[in-house]
């Protein structure tokens, strides 16, 4: 008996487009990421009744199909600036433009992902979380998207097209500046997380999701590193004992363009230097991300110029 071949990562693609109308599935994708990993799945789910047979065995027709709860994402290890505008409007709901979504909607997408010879399709696909991160020791601006979808189904070759990829390099770390008050520091490093918050237990009696209401508040919060020295914990421990807001900027470029984050009203929880043999002492910064005043959606702002 012949072994079967064996598929490696570069047999396979992933590409996402975003729906006109919610669950509706759109293919060919018209967007394809260069991706790392991915972890999209059909997650299928049943109810088992319980009996009093005594016996060890547990009886077929007592399992029945219920829901189907597809779901999944994807890391990025180099984000390109072509790639960042369709993350952030995916996350964000049309950001950019100030325009939004009705009633602060996010878009829906159709995520094809080509597996060896396999072709896996998921339709209403809406992000649950982006995180971005970076470091001076690994500069590779990268992201990692959960996403949570309506239907799976399986897809043919002509459900993932050709795949057509940026041809762009990636963006890598400048550097973050956190400025507490008026004193401005230096961040070591940089992670930024949004969180959408949804309502997954809509009632349904359908194997594909009737509803994925958005609920509650977006989240927007993060991590920093700041060496500890005088200097520093003097900017950002006072503001943080005075119940201050601090600004945040991380830059990043490909040598044409530079993209910043800004967060112009950070809270923080400022915690104190932490000690390890050989190691410089590390500031460690957590911070929630706030919008200006009721209603505006400023809490997270993305700039982008040229060199």
């Amino acid at each position: 008996m012949a072994e079967m071949d064996v598929h490696a990562g570069y047999a396979g693609a992933l590409g996402i487009k975003k729906e006109a109308v919610w669950n509706t599935a759109l293919t060919p994708p018209t967007k394809f990421l260069e991706i790392e990993s991915e972890t999209f799945d059909e997650v299928r789910n049943w109810i088992d009744t319980m009996g009093i047979d005594g016996t060890r065995s547990r009886s077929k027709h007592r399992s029945a199909a219920t829901t189907l709860d597809p779901r999944g994402g994807f890391k990025l290890n180099g984000v390109k600036g072509a790639d960042l505008d369709l993350l952030l409007e995916l996350a964000l709901g049309a950001y950019g433009s100030g325009t939004g979504y009705a009633a602060d909607l996010l878009p829906s997408f159709t995520t094809v992902v080509k597996k060896g010879h396999l072709y896996d399709v998921f339709s209403g696909c809406r992000v649950a979380s982006l995180a971005f991160d970076a470091s001076d020791a690994d500069q590779a601006l990268k992201a990692a998207l959960e996403a949570i979808c309506g239907t799976f189904a399986p897809g043919t070759a002509e459900s993932l097209g050709t795949p057509s990829y940026a041809d762009e390099v990636p963006l890598v770390f400048q550097g973050a500046t956190f400025t507490a008050g008026v004193a401005s520091v230096r961040a070591k490093n940089f992670k930024l997380t949004v969180t959408n918050k949804f309502d997954e237990q809509v009632f349904r009696n359908s194997r594909s999701r009737l509803a994925l209401p958005v609920i509650g508040e977006r989240e927007v919060n993060g991590e920093l590193e700041l060496d500890w020295n005088a200097a520093n914990v003097t900017a950002v421990m006072d503001d943080w004992r005075a119940d201050n807001y601090a600004a945040l900027a991380a830059e990043f470029t490909n040598g044409v363009y530079v993209v910043t984050f800004s967060c112009a009203n950070c809270r923080w929880p400022a915690e104190r230097g932490k000690l390890a043999n050989k190691d410089a002492i590390g500031m460690p910064v957590k911070f929630e991300a706030r919008s200006s005043g009721p209603g505006a959606r400023d809490e997270l702002q993305v700039f982008v110029r040229a060199v």
